[in-house]
């Protein structure tokens, strides 16, 4: 009789037990898809209206997305499946991501159990299924328009899977398969992919793994001239070519051309905004899980791990050192995102096993405490990061600015990891153990508080970080209520395409050739132009334009200033001061 009031329970635990991985996943994919429905509401910013114009309008509008076209042609799928709408971008986005989340237990299974022989696999899957969701840039990630944040990151990933599914695979399969996946990653961007192919062979000649190097070798040959074959039919269906497909490069990697001296003051800003979006434990986290790698490396004894590692810090640092501008939201680290995730859950759980239970209260208590302490002190984290480039271009009041807020930041984490240090002994426990714990603790309660308060924020947490959406869509509203429909406008991305008015991106003027006022000057005297339009970031970087004298007094004389928040809007008045002017 007990046997059979017990056996409900048991049955129920059972396949608790038997379907954890799956539970956590969908646990772990509903707070995203809450996340994002939080977030619908959100305008498009810049280059998401560009690409989100590109896939709605191809056939005439196609370059705007300088990049191979798989991208968009998975919007497109979307449109068809759900309506050319906003949601149904962003459903393109949020699907790759919840994907993702389902695949990195599968890739914790095959470097950790079927590589490695470990028998926590499934534990490191599952905490990395939530310090992959719950990382703000992940979380960010699930409605941003992008190909880096979301598809690319998918297929990266499973590449991964693949290569080391394959493993014992005789070496043509691998070649041919392997070969595939590498097409399709360079059908979705040119830069990344071949980053994964520089890991994987480097990762082989340190192994001395001469046979899987050539593998490595083979497949990325069959990648390449699949991709230039099926590229060149595309080509001559489509007319979109493969110079219009590889227009992105200059863009990715046109830094790497601007001097030494300009890398190396870039580098420190664009790893910063990085780490400020990680979260300074979690940033601790990983760099400690890189220790044991290191010493691999020195003893020759590099095994699967350190292939998800090598690849993390050719993206890091590949994008640190030439990606411009170093403060904007750093979409290119996402592939990366998944592998950190992984490595650290199973750097932490390798060494906290022998915790136990009794310090969960604790523990819990330090992400509480973290969690309300940013949230009433700190705030938006990243926000005087973002903030600062508005106010100034100048490198020594940036870091200050960033100095600050980032000791703001670190108070929990001085304050616990000193103490765990000094209680590990007191409850016979190990120090790293415990640290690491606490690292752990720490991490998810920065998560919690700035997904909070990204979430919830009514200015712009990803292409122009800080923007209110109210003051933006002020000027939107003044320049379509006061320029005639046909009237000329030179104006702010944003609001050039919403104002539905005709005209052209005022950064033509004031950021491509900022140096140069006669420019602007002649576009003004060329036509009638009934509004201008700039934040005030742009237009700080101009001091050539803000300091000419002839184009000042042409602002001041032919238009009224109206500023909403960052931005300027001037619209066009025939006083008589105005002279000079069609």
């Amino acid at each position: 009789m007990q046997a059979s009031q017990h056996a409900p329970g048991d049955a129920a635990h059972a396949f608790v037990e038997q379907h954890m991985t799956a539970i956590n996943v969908l646990g772990a994919c509903l707070v995203i898809v809450v996340c994002a429905a939080a977030m619908r509401w959100q305008p498009l910013v810049t280059d998401e209206h560009m690409i989100f114009r590109a896939a709605a309008d191809w056939y005439r509008l196609r370059t705007l997305h300088v990049h191979p076209q798989l991208f968009i042609h998975w919007i497109q799928l979307c449109f068809l499946l759900f309506g050319r709408t906003v949601d149904a971008a962003r459903i393109a986005m949020l699907l790759p991501n919840l994907a993702t989340v389902a695949t990195i237990p599968w890739l914790a299974r095959l470097v950790y159990q079927q590589e490695l022989g470990r028998a926590d696999s499934r534990a490191i899957g599952i905490l990395a299924i939530w310090l992959f969701a719950l990382c703000p840039l992940t979380i960010q990630n699930s409605i941003l328009i992008d190909s880096d944040s979301s598809l690319l990151m998918l297929a990266l990933t499973l590449m991964l899977c693949l290569w080391f599914a394959m493993r014992q695979r005789p070496a043509w399969q691998q070649v041919l398969l392997l070969g595939i996946g590498f097409a399709v990653c360079l059908w979705i961007k040119l830069t990344t992919p071949p980053m994964l192919v520089a890991a994987l062979a480097l990762y082989c000649l340190l192994r001395r793994q001469w046979r899987q190097a050539l593998v490595v070798i083979g497949f990325a040959i069959m990648g390449l001239l699949l991709f230039l074959a099926t590229h060149s039919v595309y080509s001559a269906l489509t007319g979109f070519t493969l110079a219009d497909a590889s227009a992105g490069l200059s863009g990715h990697f046109g830094g790497a051309f601007g001097g030494l001296t300009t890398i190396l003051t870039r580098a420190p800003q664009s790893l910063g905004v990085f780490i400020f979006w990680l979260g300074p434990a979690y940033a601790l986290w990983l760099v400690t899980a890189l220790f044991p790698s290191a010493m691999r490396l020195l003893r020759n004894r590099l095994n699967a791990e350190d292939a998800l590692i090598i690849f993390s810090l050719i993206v890091i640092v590949a994008y640190t050192l030439f990606v411009d501008p170093a403060w904007g939201y750093p979409r290119y680290y996402s592939p990366a995102l998944p592998l950190m995730a992984i490595v650290a859950s199973a750097y932490l759980l390798a060494h906290v096993a022998r915790l136990g239970s009794h310090p969960i209260l604790r523990l819990s208590a330090i992400l509480a405490v973290t969690a309300i302490y940013l949230l009433l002190i700190v705030g938006d984290p990243v926000y005087a990061l973002y903030q600062s480039t508005f106010d100034t271009t100048a490198l020594s009041t940036r870091l200050r600015i960033g100095g600050i807020a980032f000791a703001k930041l670190v108070v929990p984490l001085l304050l616990a990891l000193p103490a765990a240090w000094l209680a590990a002994p007191r409850l016979a426990l190990s120090r790293t153990s415990l640290t690491l714990a606490v690292l752990a603790a720490l991490t998810i309660g920065f998560d919690i508080a700035t997904n909070l308060v990204q979430v919830s924020a009514g200015y712009s947490t990803r292409f122009r970080y800080t923007q209110v959406y109210a003051d933006r869509q002020r000027a939107i509203d003044l320049v379509e209520r006061s320029v005639p429909p046909g009237g000329y406008t030179l104006t702010d991305p944003d609001i050039l395409y919403f104002a539905n008015r005709p005209g052209e991106e005022i950064f033509t003027y004031i950021s491509v050739n900022r140096d140069n006022p006669l420019l602007l000057i002649d576009a003004l005297k060329t036509r009638r132009v009934e509004a201008i339009a700039w934040t005030d970031k742009e237009w700080m970087k101009a001091p050539a334009l803000r300091n000419d004298p002839t184009l000042t007094s042409l602002l001041d004389n032919c238009y009224q200033k109206h500023t909403f928040g960052v931005f300027t809007v001037l619209l066009r008045h025939d006083a008589a001061a105005c002279t000079g002017l069609p």
